[in-house]
């Protein structure tokens, strides 16, 4: 597949982009906006965005093909595949079970900054260790 863009690589990018932007801007607006200025979501939808987010990402990771980072990879992996999951599973309807209503939001937030930071941090790493 090279560095070539797709139409399956791009349509899946988007999605990735789009569906996390939209569940970053969701659990950030409590803290952004007065109470009562934005419609609550469903669960349902909370789980179809952090579903639609997780599984385009995985997606993308497996484009991406770590094997070429050599030893490298299995760190690359271990950030991508465990870190930005359980970062966004948090923003499922399982973060509400596990941290209640009164915390859930805050876990939240917390989980969409930290799937951002992983996010970014893994990108440079992986530049830095392909090998071309």
């Amino acid at each position: 597949m090279g560095n070539a863009c797709s139409p399956q690589k791009y349509v899946s990018r988007i999605l990735h982009t789009m569906g996390g932007s939209v569940l970053f801007a969701i659990v950030t607006a409590p803290y952004l906006f007065a109470p009562g200025t934005r419609a609550k979501l469903e669960p349902k939808a909370y789980a179809a965005l952090g579903g639609l987010v997780l599984l385009s990402g995985l997606y993308n990771a497996s484009l991406l093909q770590p094997k070429k980072m050599g030893p490298a990879g299995g760190f690359w992996r271990m950030i991508v595949y465990g870190g930005k999951t359980t970062a966004l599973l948090i923003c499922t309807p399982l973060g509400d079970k596990l941290f209640g209503a009164d915390y859930a939001p805050h876990a939240k937030l917390v989980g969409v900054v930290l799937a951002y930071l992983i996010g970014a941090y893994a990108r440079f790493y992986r530049e830095l260790h392909t090998k071309v």
